[in-house]
């Protein structure tokens, strides 16, 4: 059995300008998720933590839900080298990650399972890759996605600067909508 340990880590982020989901970014190299048996850390790619963390709500969400009305599943996606290198093709669930489209997680939910699939290296420069496919249970890591979001939030609510919390706080009020059912 593959072990559920998840977490979304940083030891500092950047604030820019622009809107929220642009302005807080985690330098390469200074965060880290895992989520079970995937690894994503990269000394090449930036991460755009509120992008990070919405995606792992709607993740959670797509996991633990019966109900995908309103959910962004993918049946005539954009062609990237990870959705062809999967084979991924109708009703599949792009987990982004906040990193370039090329560096996420395909996930496929069917009985109870999710078949994920991703790149097995998020150092890469390029999306010049090998892939990596894992089954695992769609409840389990539904769960442990969640718990990853929760931190995740309640860490940022201690470290959003104040210029951005009024928007900070709207945003998080919608993911908590996403995962609060679920």
């Amino acid at each position: 059995m593959i072990c559920m340990e998840c977490f979304l880590t940083w030891d500092e982020f950047t604030v820019g300008d622009g809107p929220l989901w642009k302005a807080i970014v985690a330098p390469p190299g200074h965060y880290r998720i895992k989520l079970g048996p995937i690894e994503v850390f990269s000394t090449v790619h930036s991460l755009k933590l509120i992008l990070a963390i919405g995606s792992l709500a709607k993740g959670t969400a797509y996991l633990l839900s019966s109900d995908f009305k309103g959910m962004e599943l993918e049946d005539e996606p954009d062609y990237t080298t990870l959705i062809s290198s999967c084979k991924a093709f109708d009703g599949f669930f792009l987990l982004t990650l906040g990193l370039p489209e090329d560096f996420g997680v395909i996930m496929k939910r069917k009985n109870g399972k999710v078949v994920l699939c991703y790149p097995d290296d998020f150092n890469a420069l390029l999306p010049t890759y090998s892939i990596r496919k894992v089954e695992l249970s769609a409840r389990g890591l539904g769960l442990c996605m969640k718990t990853v979001t929760l931190n995740a939030l309640g860490r940022l609510d201690d470290e959003v600067p104040e210029g951005l919390r009024a928007e900070y706080l709207w945003w998080k009020r919608k993911v908590m909508d996403d995962i609060s059912g679920v």
